[in-house]
């Protein structure tokens, strides 16, 4: 059986979801020649004589109704027929192209009409026929047709000049509803001959025929491909040999024979009603026969019966006498029929699986012997190749009309007879589209954006697995092969077509260098002309980039570019690794080794990368590393090809047999599901002069001996090209919805810092008006903030409208200060005494709210305390007072000493609403002001209010506690009830007091009176009147015109470093957006939505693999702190550390390349350099990229050697045997301009 598998695929013109009008039963369609090398035919739909097989017309339709009912059914049951022009003088005669048939014929007028469609020939009328004396029978299913053979003269289209071919005129046929003959299109049929007659003379230029049926009509093309109408790419089907006998219900096998248009079918599942799919066979259904024959001369879908048994279960009832089924039911039926070839699906909804009748609806599917009829042929593309006996499918579709002729190749081979359909597509600007692609990934590469792993495809394979010689067969570029030449780093190597043939190379620096070297691997690189051998810089390049002899030099991760265009280029990328090494050797120690394999292990790990996984025919595969890393990575198989290579090498190991199993993918350890391909390389010593030399080598080598077995499309440089191509196409088209969400993510990094800059200023009025539109901005936040409404202003959301389970936020100023107050409040009530007793008994000293103010503290009670504390006082103070009198300043003095608490609460108090005010403060300057300006804000604006504003507050609250001291009556009718109501409970029941007793509860009165004037104090005249009410005077416009110029300019103007880094962002918004716009163009193209659904699941840890991120040993910016959160500031009343006024009180996040100087104001000390003239648009990019690195902040440890400051004596090792110093000069005046040279 031959193994098949998807080849290739075709570039197409994007299709949009157009709509067509259908036309009339006849069709006013007339065949386009207009185009040279293309016969463009139209194809009209005629169904009654169909409909007659199964049922009589009623006697009261005539022709015209009978049209209007067929158009109105719109029916699937449809013969697609053509006129064509016979005899002398021609007669047009209608007849049905027949894939399933081998011969021309016709009616004649000696067959009787049954019908007014009746198209028949009169041979009497011709002067040119030629009776051949031979007769016979065609047998079809049903019925049979009786013919005798005449050469005669026939065209396809009255411009056309006609061919003489043999001809069939039917004289009996035993189907009456038959009114047109049959066109045979096998592939050794009556068609093919009328092709080879065309090629010619001239009218076509390929044996191509391309079909493309609708429910209104349809055409058929030869020599071209009507690129409007299908979606997604062709997919290329091999055609299976089979023999043909017409009276044989289903052809057999044959090796040797081409004939019907037989393919394999490679999965067959049916889309329920409720999405889910059920999968009748695919490709490990061993027992199941997959082979269909696609053929046009029937309606219906033949299938055998286990695929016949669950295509019923998903339709209505169906009668097993003559298939008819419920019209309403099967209109209403959801679901699809499936059909699969390769990479392209084939979806017939179950709803258009009928056909209407005058007695009902019939199912256009049966039980029989695998037969794909115009139901099927009229919801797909189809073009078939008579040279090269491939089939190409994709979904049909309308969008008009624009048909590309296809051109064999003389003397190509078949293999590349296949290929001229794409570059005859591509020579229309169809390949645009996959040019785009890769110009698209081409940019994020160069970019080098955070978290955006790339889809690529990657060659690994051993050493010695003749990866050069495949790279230099894709690219038609020599590459270095020799001993030493060995890759050490990622070579990314891009093939573009163009007009004119161009080599260019460049460098992309691996990040994690330090920036003078980034620097000048960035000027390297240029045009490589004929005077400069490209093996000669490709050494020169590893050279520069690592050095023989130094440590490390493997562990490069700089790439280098090349790339190389012409008008025969593929569309291709491809990232060549070093090659795997098993054993050390006096080049690779077991160092390099490990860091090889971790480079490969980098690339492979990714889901978005292709394995090309190269190996070598010399040796067993099984002792191949890349199989066992492909195995690893890649364990379904679905994103790695392989490579054979030195096939001509496997006879001489005994293993030929076992690669040739290999390589067909019955290896089950080793199956590909993209498959493996084979290549021949030149023996030693052997040398290829052209691309020529090696297809006429390879396909003398292929089709001889046992690795004639293998299909053409597997082996050869022109197949693997082809399939790079596509399939790489096909991987990004996967993965380009995921690329568009995270290059969006990268936008909006980019705009967020941009607008943390803000824009530029240069004169002071202009920075004036700035400041004041952002003092103005800043008033409006802080107004509603100390108010307490929080509105925010119109277009801000400064306030959060929900809460916040860490606590009340710093935008909340008047609730945060409102809970400050009653924390000090509450503070002040508990622990402002200097002393507590622990009286049991409620007295006078209670408050009047009912606070007990004298919780237990010693134990002591206040008559202890009157005799041990408050006696001893006043017999030491005593003065002339009378005798019984004691001291009137005692209670005074008691207080003075009672109250000692209250400066350093009051003190702390004032002291939290000052960070408060700051945090708030952090909050609108974060909010409002652009990056540039904030630390400057603060330092000459902010700081210096702040301070202000503490010190106003922190002399209030000095008078404050200064006329602590006064000796003040309370003036306050309370203080003498109070003192009444003691004294009559303490001589109540005979009760009596001491003078002591007396003058310390006249104290207690007079403290409770002051402590309440004393809070209200400190929250009115400090907090409220110099910080909370000094907070809506802080952005005054006002204040903007009192400011002197010399703070505006420190303000407002922003320092080289800062300019440089808005030029530079947005350059990288610009190519950002340009990236984002081909992403967006991109995921419109239907065809790449297609492949949506086919992305594998992506690992978690992918990005740890692409990310373009500084080695542990180059630590570049700092991580940004972390806000305290309020728990952390509001700790336990003893703990709490006294807080600092100052602005570093609030931590705020580091901001990258901002790290101003009190003095100057200039940021860090780095020197940047300016853009280089001259530079490409990558170079350039990546420019931009590279200034965004900040220096070490701390020392780093120190790194491997790195190639320093290089010139061009350092390839004299490699060229000194060579002897040709004008080649070192060359590179140096070239692609080395502009790199000093090393001393």
């Amino acid at each position: 059986m031959l193994h098949y598998s998807p080849y290739r695929t075709l570039s197409r013109v994007l299709c949009f979801a157009c709509i067509v009008p259908t036309d009339a039963f006849v069709l006013k369609r007339e065949a386009n020649s207009s185009q040279p090398g293309i016969i463009h035919l139209p194809l009209e739909v005629s169904d009654i004589p169909k409909l007659q097989s199964n049922s009589t017309l009623p006697p009261d339709r005539d022709s015209r109704q009978a049209q209007a009912d067929v158009y109105r059914w719109g029916l699937e049951l449809k013969s697609y027929v053509m006129p064509v022009y016979v005899g002398t003088p021609p007669q047009k005669v209608l007849i049905e192209p027949d894939l399933g048939s081998k011969m021309l014929w016709m009616l004649t007028t000696e067959q009787e009409a049954t019908s007014v469609l009746s198209s028949q020939f009169d041979l009497d009328r011709s002067s040119s026929k030629k009776y051949l004396g031979k007769k016979g029978d065609i047998t079809y299913v049903g019925s049979s047709v009786t013919y005798q053979t005449y050469e005669e003269e026939i065209s396809l289209s009255p411009s056309l000049l006609p061919s003489r071919v043999e001809i069939g005129m039917a004289k009996a046929i035993m189907d009456p509803s038959r009114q047109w003959g049959v066109l045979g299109l096998t592939m050794t049929g009556s068609g093919a001959d009328m092709m080879d007659d065309l090629i010619q003379r001239g009218s076509i230029r390929s044996k191509l025929l391309s079909f493309n049926y609708a429910s209104s009509g349809g055409f058929m093309t030869l020599g071209g491909v009507d690129v409007k109408k299908f979606s997604g790419p062709l997919q290329a089907v091999p055609i299976i040999p089979t023999s043909y006998d017409a009276n044989v219900a289903f052809q057999t096998d044959d090796p040797n024979s081409f004939n019907m248009h037989k393919i394999r079918m490679d999965r067959l599942s049916i889309t329920n009603a409720d999405g889910a799919k059920t999968t009748i066979f695919d490709e490990n259904s061993a027992s199941m026969n997959r082979d269909y024959i696609v053929d046009s001369g029937t309606a219906d879908c033949v299938f055998p019966s286990p695929v016949w048994r669950q295509i019923v279960k998903r339709l209505p009832p169906i009668d097993p006498l003559d298939r008819r089924v419920d019209c309403s039911a099967i209109r209403n039926t959801k679901g699809s029929l499936d059909l699969s070839f390769g990479s392209t699906t084939i979806s017939i909804p179950l709803n258009k699986l009928y056909y209407d009748t005058y007695q009902g609806c019939y199912i256009a599917a049966r039980r029989g012997r695998f037969r794909l009829g115009s139901t099927f042929m009229s919801h797909v593309y189809m073009a078939i190749d008579y040279t090269t006996h491939i089939v190409y499918l994709a979904p049909n579709a309308d969008c008009g009309s624009e048909i590309i002729p296809i051109s064999d190749s003389p003397g190509s081979g078949s293999d590349i007879a296949s290929m001229s359909i794409e570059s005859s597509l591509d020579t229309q600007g169809l390949a645009n589209e996959q040019r785009g692609l890769l110009d698209f990934i081409d940019k994020l590469q160069y970019a080098q954006l955070d978290n955006v792993r790339l889809p690529q495809i990657v060659v690994v394979g051993d050493q010695s697995a003749g990866k050069s010689s495949v790279l230099e067969a894709i690219s038609g570029t020599p590459f270095p092969r020799d001993a030493g030449a060995c890759t050490r780093f990622a070579t990314e190597i891009r093939l573009r077509r163009a007009k004119e043939a161009t080599l260019k190379v460049s460098i992309i620096p691996d990040k994690s260098r330090p920036v003078n070297d980034q620097t000048m691997l960035l000027q390297y690189g240029g045009n490589i002309t004929g005077n400069v051998p490209f093996e000669a810089m490709m050494r020169d390049a590893t050279e520069l980039i690592a050095p023989r002899n130094i440590p490390g030099r493997f562990a490069a991760r700089d790439i280098l570019v090349v790339e190389k265009s012409g008008p025969d280029m593929p569309l291709l990328t491809l990232v060549d690794l070093p090659g795997l090494v098993r054993i050390a050797n006096r080049d690779q120690s077991e160092a390099d080794i490990q860091t090889i394999d971790d480079l490969s292990d980098r690339y492979m790990k990714s889901s978005r990368t292709i394995i090309l996984a190269v190996i070598g025919g010399n040796n067993d595969y099984v002792q191949a590393p890349i199989l066992k890393k492909a195995r690893q990575f890649d364990p379904k198989g679905s994103r790695t090809i392989g490579v054979l290579t030195k096939p001509d090498m496997t006879e001489r190991i005994g293993l030929e047999d076992k690669f040739i199993d290999l390589v067909m993918n019955k290896d089950r350890e080793n199956h590909f599901k993209l498959g493996w391909y084979v290549l021949l390389n030149p023996g030693p010593g052997e040398q290829w002069f052209s691309p020529e030399d090696r297809v006429r080598k390879e396909a003398e080598f292929f089709t001889r001996g046992r690795w004639s077995a293998l299909p053409p499309q597997m082996w050869g440089i022109v197949a693997l090209r082809q399939k790079l191509s596509t399939q790489l196409q096909r991987h990004i088209g996967k993965h380009v919805k995921s690329l568009r969400r995270q290059i969006q993510d990268a936008l909006e990094r980019c705009d967020t810092e941009l607008r943390a800059m803000g824009n530029a200023k240069d004169t002071i009025e202009e920075m004036r008006f700035e400041m004041g539109e952002l003092f103005t901005a800043s008033n409006n936040l802080v107004t509603p903030a100390v108010n307490g409404n929080y509105k925010n202003p119109f277009g801000e959301k400064f306030f959060a409208r929900q809460s916040s389970p860490k606590g009340t936020p710093a935008h909340k100023l008047r609730a945060r200060a409102r809970e400050e107050s009653e924390r000090f409040s509450r503070l002040f009530r508990q622990h402002g005494r200097h002393l507590n007793f622990a009286d049991t008994t409620a007295s006078a000293s209670t408050s009047a709210d009912g606070q007990n103010l004298s919780p237990t503290l010693a134990g002591a009670s206040k008559k202890d305390f009157a005799q041990m504390e408050v006696e001893p006082l006043l017999r030491q103070i005593r003065g002339n007072e009378l005798p019984l009198d004691s001291n009137p300043r005692a209670p005074y003095i008691l207080f003075q000493d009672y109250s000692r608490k209250w400066p350093s609460l009051a003190q702390e108090y004032k002291d939290n609403l000052g960070v408060i005010c700051n945090e708030f403060l952090g909050e609108v300057i974060d909010h409002v002001w652009p990056v540039r300006m904030r630390d400057p804000l603060r330092h000459h604006f902010l700081e210096v209010k702040m301070k202000d504003l503490m010190e106003e507050a922190e002399k209030e609250l000095t008078r404050l506690t200064d006329d602590m001291e006064l000796e003040v009556q309370p003036y306050d009718p309370e203080y003498e009830d109070r003192l009444r109501k003691w004294r009559a409970e303490a001589t109540e029941n005979g009760g009596t007091y001491t003078e002591a007793e007396e003058v310390l509860e006249k104290m207690l009165i007079y403290y409770d009176l002051t402590a309440r004037i004393f809070t209200r104090n400190v929250i009115t005249q400090v907090v409220e009147r110099h910080l909370l009410l000094g907070m809506l005077r802080l952005f005054n416009p006002i204040e903007i015109l009192r400011m002197p110029d010399s703070t505006i300019e420190s303000i407002s103007a922003e320092n080289k470093e800062t300019r440089e880094r808005r030029l530079k962002l947005k350059a990288q918004k610009k190519n950002i957006e340009e990236a984002r716009s081909m992403c967006a163009g991109l995921a419109m193209r239907s065809d790449l939505r297609s492949y949506e659904d086919e992305t594998d699941a992506e690992s978690d840890d992918d990005d740890q693999v692409i990310k373009r991120q500084p080695s542990s040993r180059a630590p570049y910016a700092p991580q940004p702190q972390q806000r305290k959160s309020q728990e952390s500031r509001r700790s336990a009343h003893e703990e709490r550390p006294r807080p600092s006024v100052s602005a570093d009180a609030r931590p705020r996040p580091a901001m990258p390349q901002e790290s101003y100087q009190a003095v100057n104001g200039t940021m860090g000390q780095q020197q940047q350099q300016q853009q280089q003239p001259g530079q490409s648009w990558d170079q350039q990019q990546y420019y931009g990229n590279l200034q965004d690195q900040h220096p070490p902040a701390h020392a780093p440890p120190p790194p491997p050697p790195r190639p320093q400051k290089l010139g061009a004596s350092d390839a004299e090792q490699y060229y000194d045997t060579r002897g040709d110093a004008r080649i070192r000069d060359k590179i140096a005046s070239t692609m080395r301009k502009g790199i000093p040279a090393r001393a």
